[in-house]
């Protein structure tokens, strides 16, 4: 289904029509059949439903006729419903697929019966549908797939004699449709993926494989030069890097919504730390994996199942203790955490727990997964409400840092508060075990920056302090920020030492904080 100008549209079944597109207002009244593309009882089969929402309010499906499975397009009356053109001449299908849509164009592909599956392009007249050149000569066809816009024009991957599966990309023209690189030389292929291809910094971000790298991350610019290898997982082995594109991201070739405004996830794998999550801010120096959620070998986030929120990513992860659960991260080690056990009596294996893309509705997480009720042998799936403002971390650290200036340490810290409930206090620590509290803070939501000077420090006689941050959770528990640490200056004013032979040496010391003699004999004794 597919919404156009307030209408969903739809195919579906009558004993009158058979299966064919139809449209809701909502109503009884306003549901209705668009067309009968296929008159009678026969069914058209419309499939592939496709909008092109724009300034020319089409959609794009593909219908079965008495000249095969075509390509038609709809403004949504029964007088603009029509087919395009008859690509595979006569009682042949084209069999379009449908890829992507730019500057009012659907690019797509089809077979002519000539050509084999090649890429194609309408405007949604027949003059304006043509053929994008014959990459793979003859009637092979080079079966254009995993489609995405990027850089003002369409990026797919394409079959060709001399190169195998490889990357490539139009302009909509015959002449601007051409190779960008062939990543595996010679005729293997790279066997990339697009489909949850990012777009970051102007660069767009994908799946590939090589025999020297394996499966990994890699990046282009839309040039030759500019498309290589950005981030290898593993040295030894596959990565095999699944992105987590975010649900909401444009088709049209706009930058993708990025977490924080800054970052992208992706799982990897390697052989020490199994599958597990990363983060990348689209420079190799900033991107890595987020926490070893099941620490060793063994995988943590074995499935792609997450959803994006302002704040949180939340995703499916599993340990040895819990199995399978609904896990969340701002991104930070510290704050990766299990939100919610919904089958508590299992501890191996938890059940696959289901994040739809609207799964976050007032604030709640929405999902399902077996909670351990179900009779023996029957998987059930129980419905689960994990509401954010109950047991939750409502404040996020985004950085904490700690320097010395003036003899001084000086805490600088920046945070998004989402409650205005929940307070946190600045820690101190001279053994990086046993904190105390040195301020507290009541927060308002937002972002905050704060510094404080602990100007107390001094007469504490530690050359080494720690320091953090202790976050109240709604249920009373505490998160910690990371630890940062000082070393406080000697401030020595003098020492001096006395020698004479035969007889003790005397050393005598002189600091802003204390005063100390200490005597060695010949002997060596203190």
């Amino acid at each position: 289904m597919i919404v156009l100008n307030n209408h969903i549209y739809f195919s579906a079944f009558s004993d009158t029509h058979g299966r064919e597109l139809w449209k809701s207002d909502g109503t009884t009244a306003g549901t209705v059949l668009v067309k009968d593309v296929f008159p009678g009882i026969a069914s058209a089969h419309t499939i592939g439903l496709f909008k092109i929402n724009k300034t020319n309010n089409r959609i794009y499906f593909v219908a079965n006729t008495n000249v095969g499975e075509e390509l038609w397009v709809s403004d949504g009356t029964e007088a603009g419903t029509q087919l395009v053109r008859d690509i595979n001449v006569g009682a042949g299908s084209a069999t379009p697929m449908l890829g992507m849509a730019k500057d009012n164009k659907m690019y797509f592909s089809a077979d002519n019966g000539i050509n084999g599956r090649e890429l194609w392009v309408t405007d949604g007249t027949q003059a304006g549908t043509i053929m994008l050149g014959d990459i793979y000569p003859g009637g092979t066809g080079s079966t254009p797939q995993s489609m995405t816009v990027f850089n003002n024009k369409i990026f797919f991957v394409a079959n060709a004699p001399q190169t195998g599966e490889e990357l490539f990309q139009t302009d909509g023209t015959v002449a601007g449709t051409s190779l960008v690189k062939d990543l595996e030389p010679g005729i293997l292929g790279s066997d990339i993926n697009l489909t949850s291809a990012v777009i970051v910094n102007n660069k767009l971000y994908f799946r590939a494989h090589t025999n020297l790298t394996g499966y990994e991350l890699f990046v282009t610019d839309g040039t030759a030069n500019g498309t290589e290898l950005f981030f290898e997982i593993d040295y030894w082995t596959d990565g095999f890097p699944v992105i987590f594109k975010p649900h909401n991201a444009p088709l049209d070739g706009s930058p993708t919504p990025l977490f924080q405004n800054q970052y992208f996830f992706f799982t990897g794998f390697t052989l020490d730390h199994g599958t597990e999550l990363y983060i990348s801010d689209g420079t190799r120096t900033g991107t890595r994996m987020v926490k070893d959620v099941n620490a060793g070998f063994s995988d943590g986030v074995p499935y792609a199942l997450y959803k994006y929120s302002n704040t949180h990513l939340y995703f499916t992860a599993e340990n040895a203790t819990t199995g399978l659960e609904i896990w969340e991260t701002d991104g930070t080690a510290q704050n990766t955490r299990m939100v919610f056990d919904a089958n508590p009596n299992n501890t191996n294996e938890g059940g696959l727990y289901l994040i739809t893309p609207d799964a976050i509705v007032n604030n709640n997480l929405l999902f399902a997964g077996p909670s351990g009720d179900e009779a023996a042998n029957r998987l059930q799936y129980d419905g689960f409400i994990y509401q954010r403002n109950n047991g939750t971390l409502p404040i996020f650290v985004q950085s904490f840092t700690a320097r010395l200036q003036a003899q001084t340490p000086v805490l600088q810290w920046q945070l998004n508060i989402t409650s205005n409930n929940n307070r946190y206090q600045l820690q101190r620590s001279a053994d990086g075990v046993n904190y105390t509290t040195i301020e507290s803070y009541q927060p308002t939501q937002g972002a905050v920056t704060k510094t404080y000077a602990d100007v107390a420090a001094s007469a504490l006689q530690q050359k080494q302090l720690y320091y953090r941050l202790a976050i109240e959770n709604n249920n009373g528990s505490k998160q910690y920020s990371n630890i940062a640490t000082v070393t406080m200056p000697n401030e020595v004013y003098g020492v001096r030492v006395l020698q004479q032979a035969g007889k003790p040496q005397v050393k005598y010391h002189l600091s802003k904080n204390n005063t100390s003699l200490q005597v060695v004999t010949a002997t060596g004794a203190v």
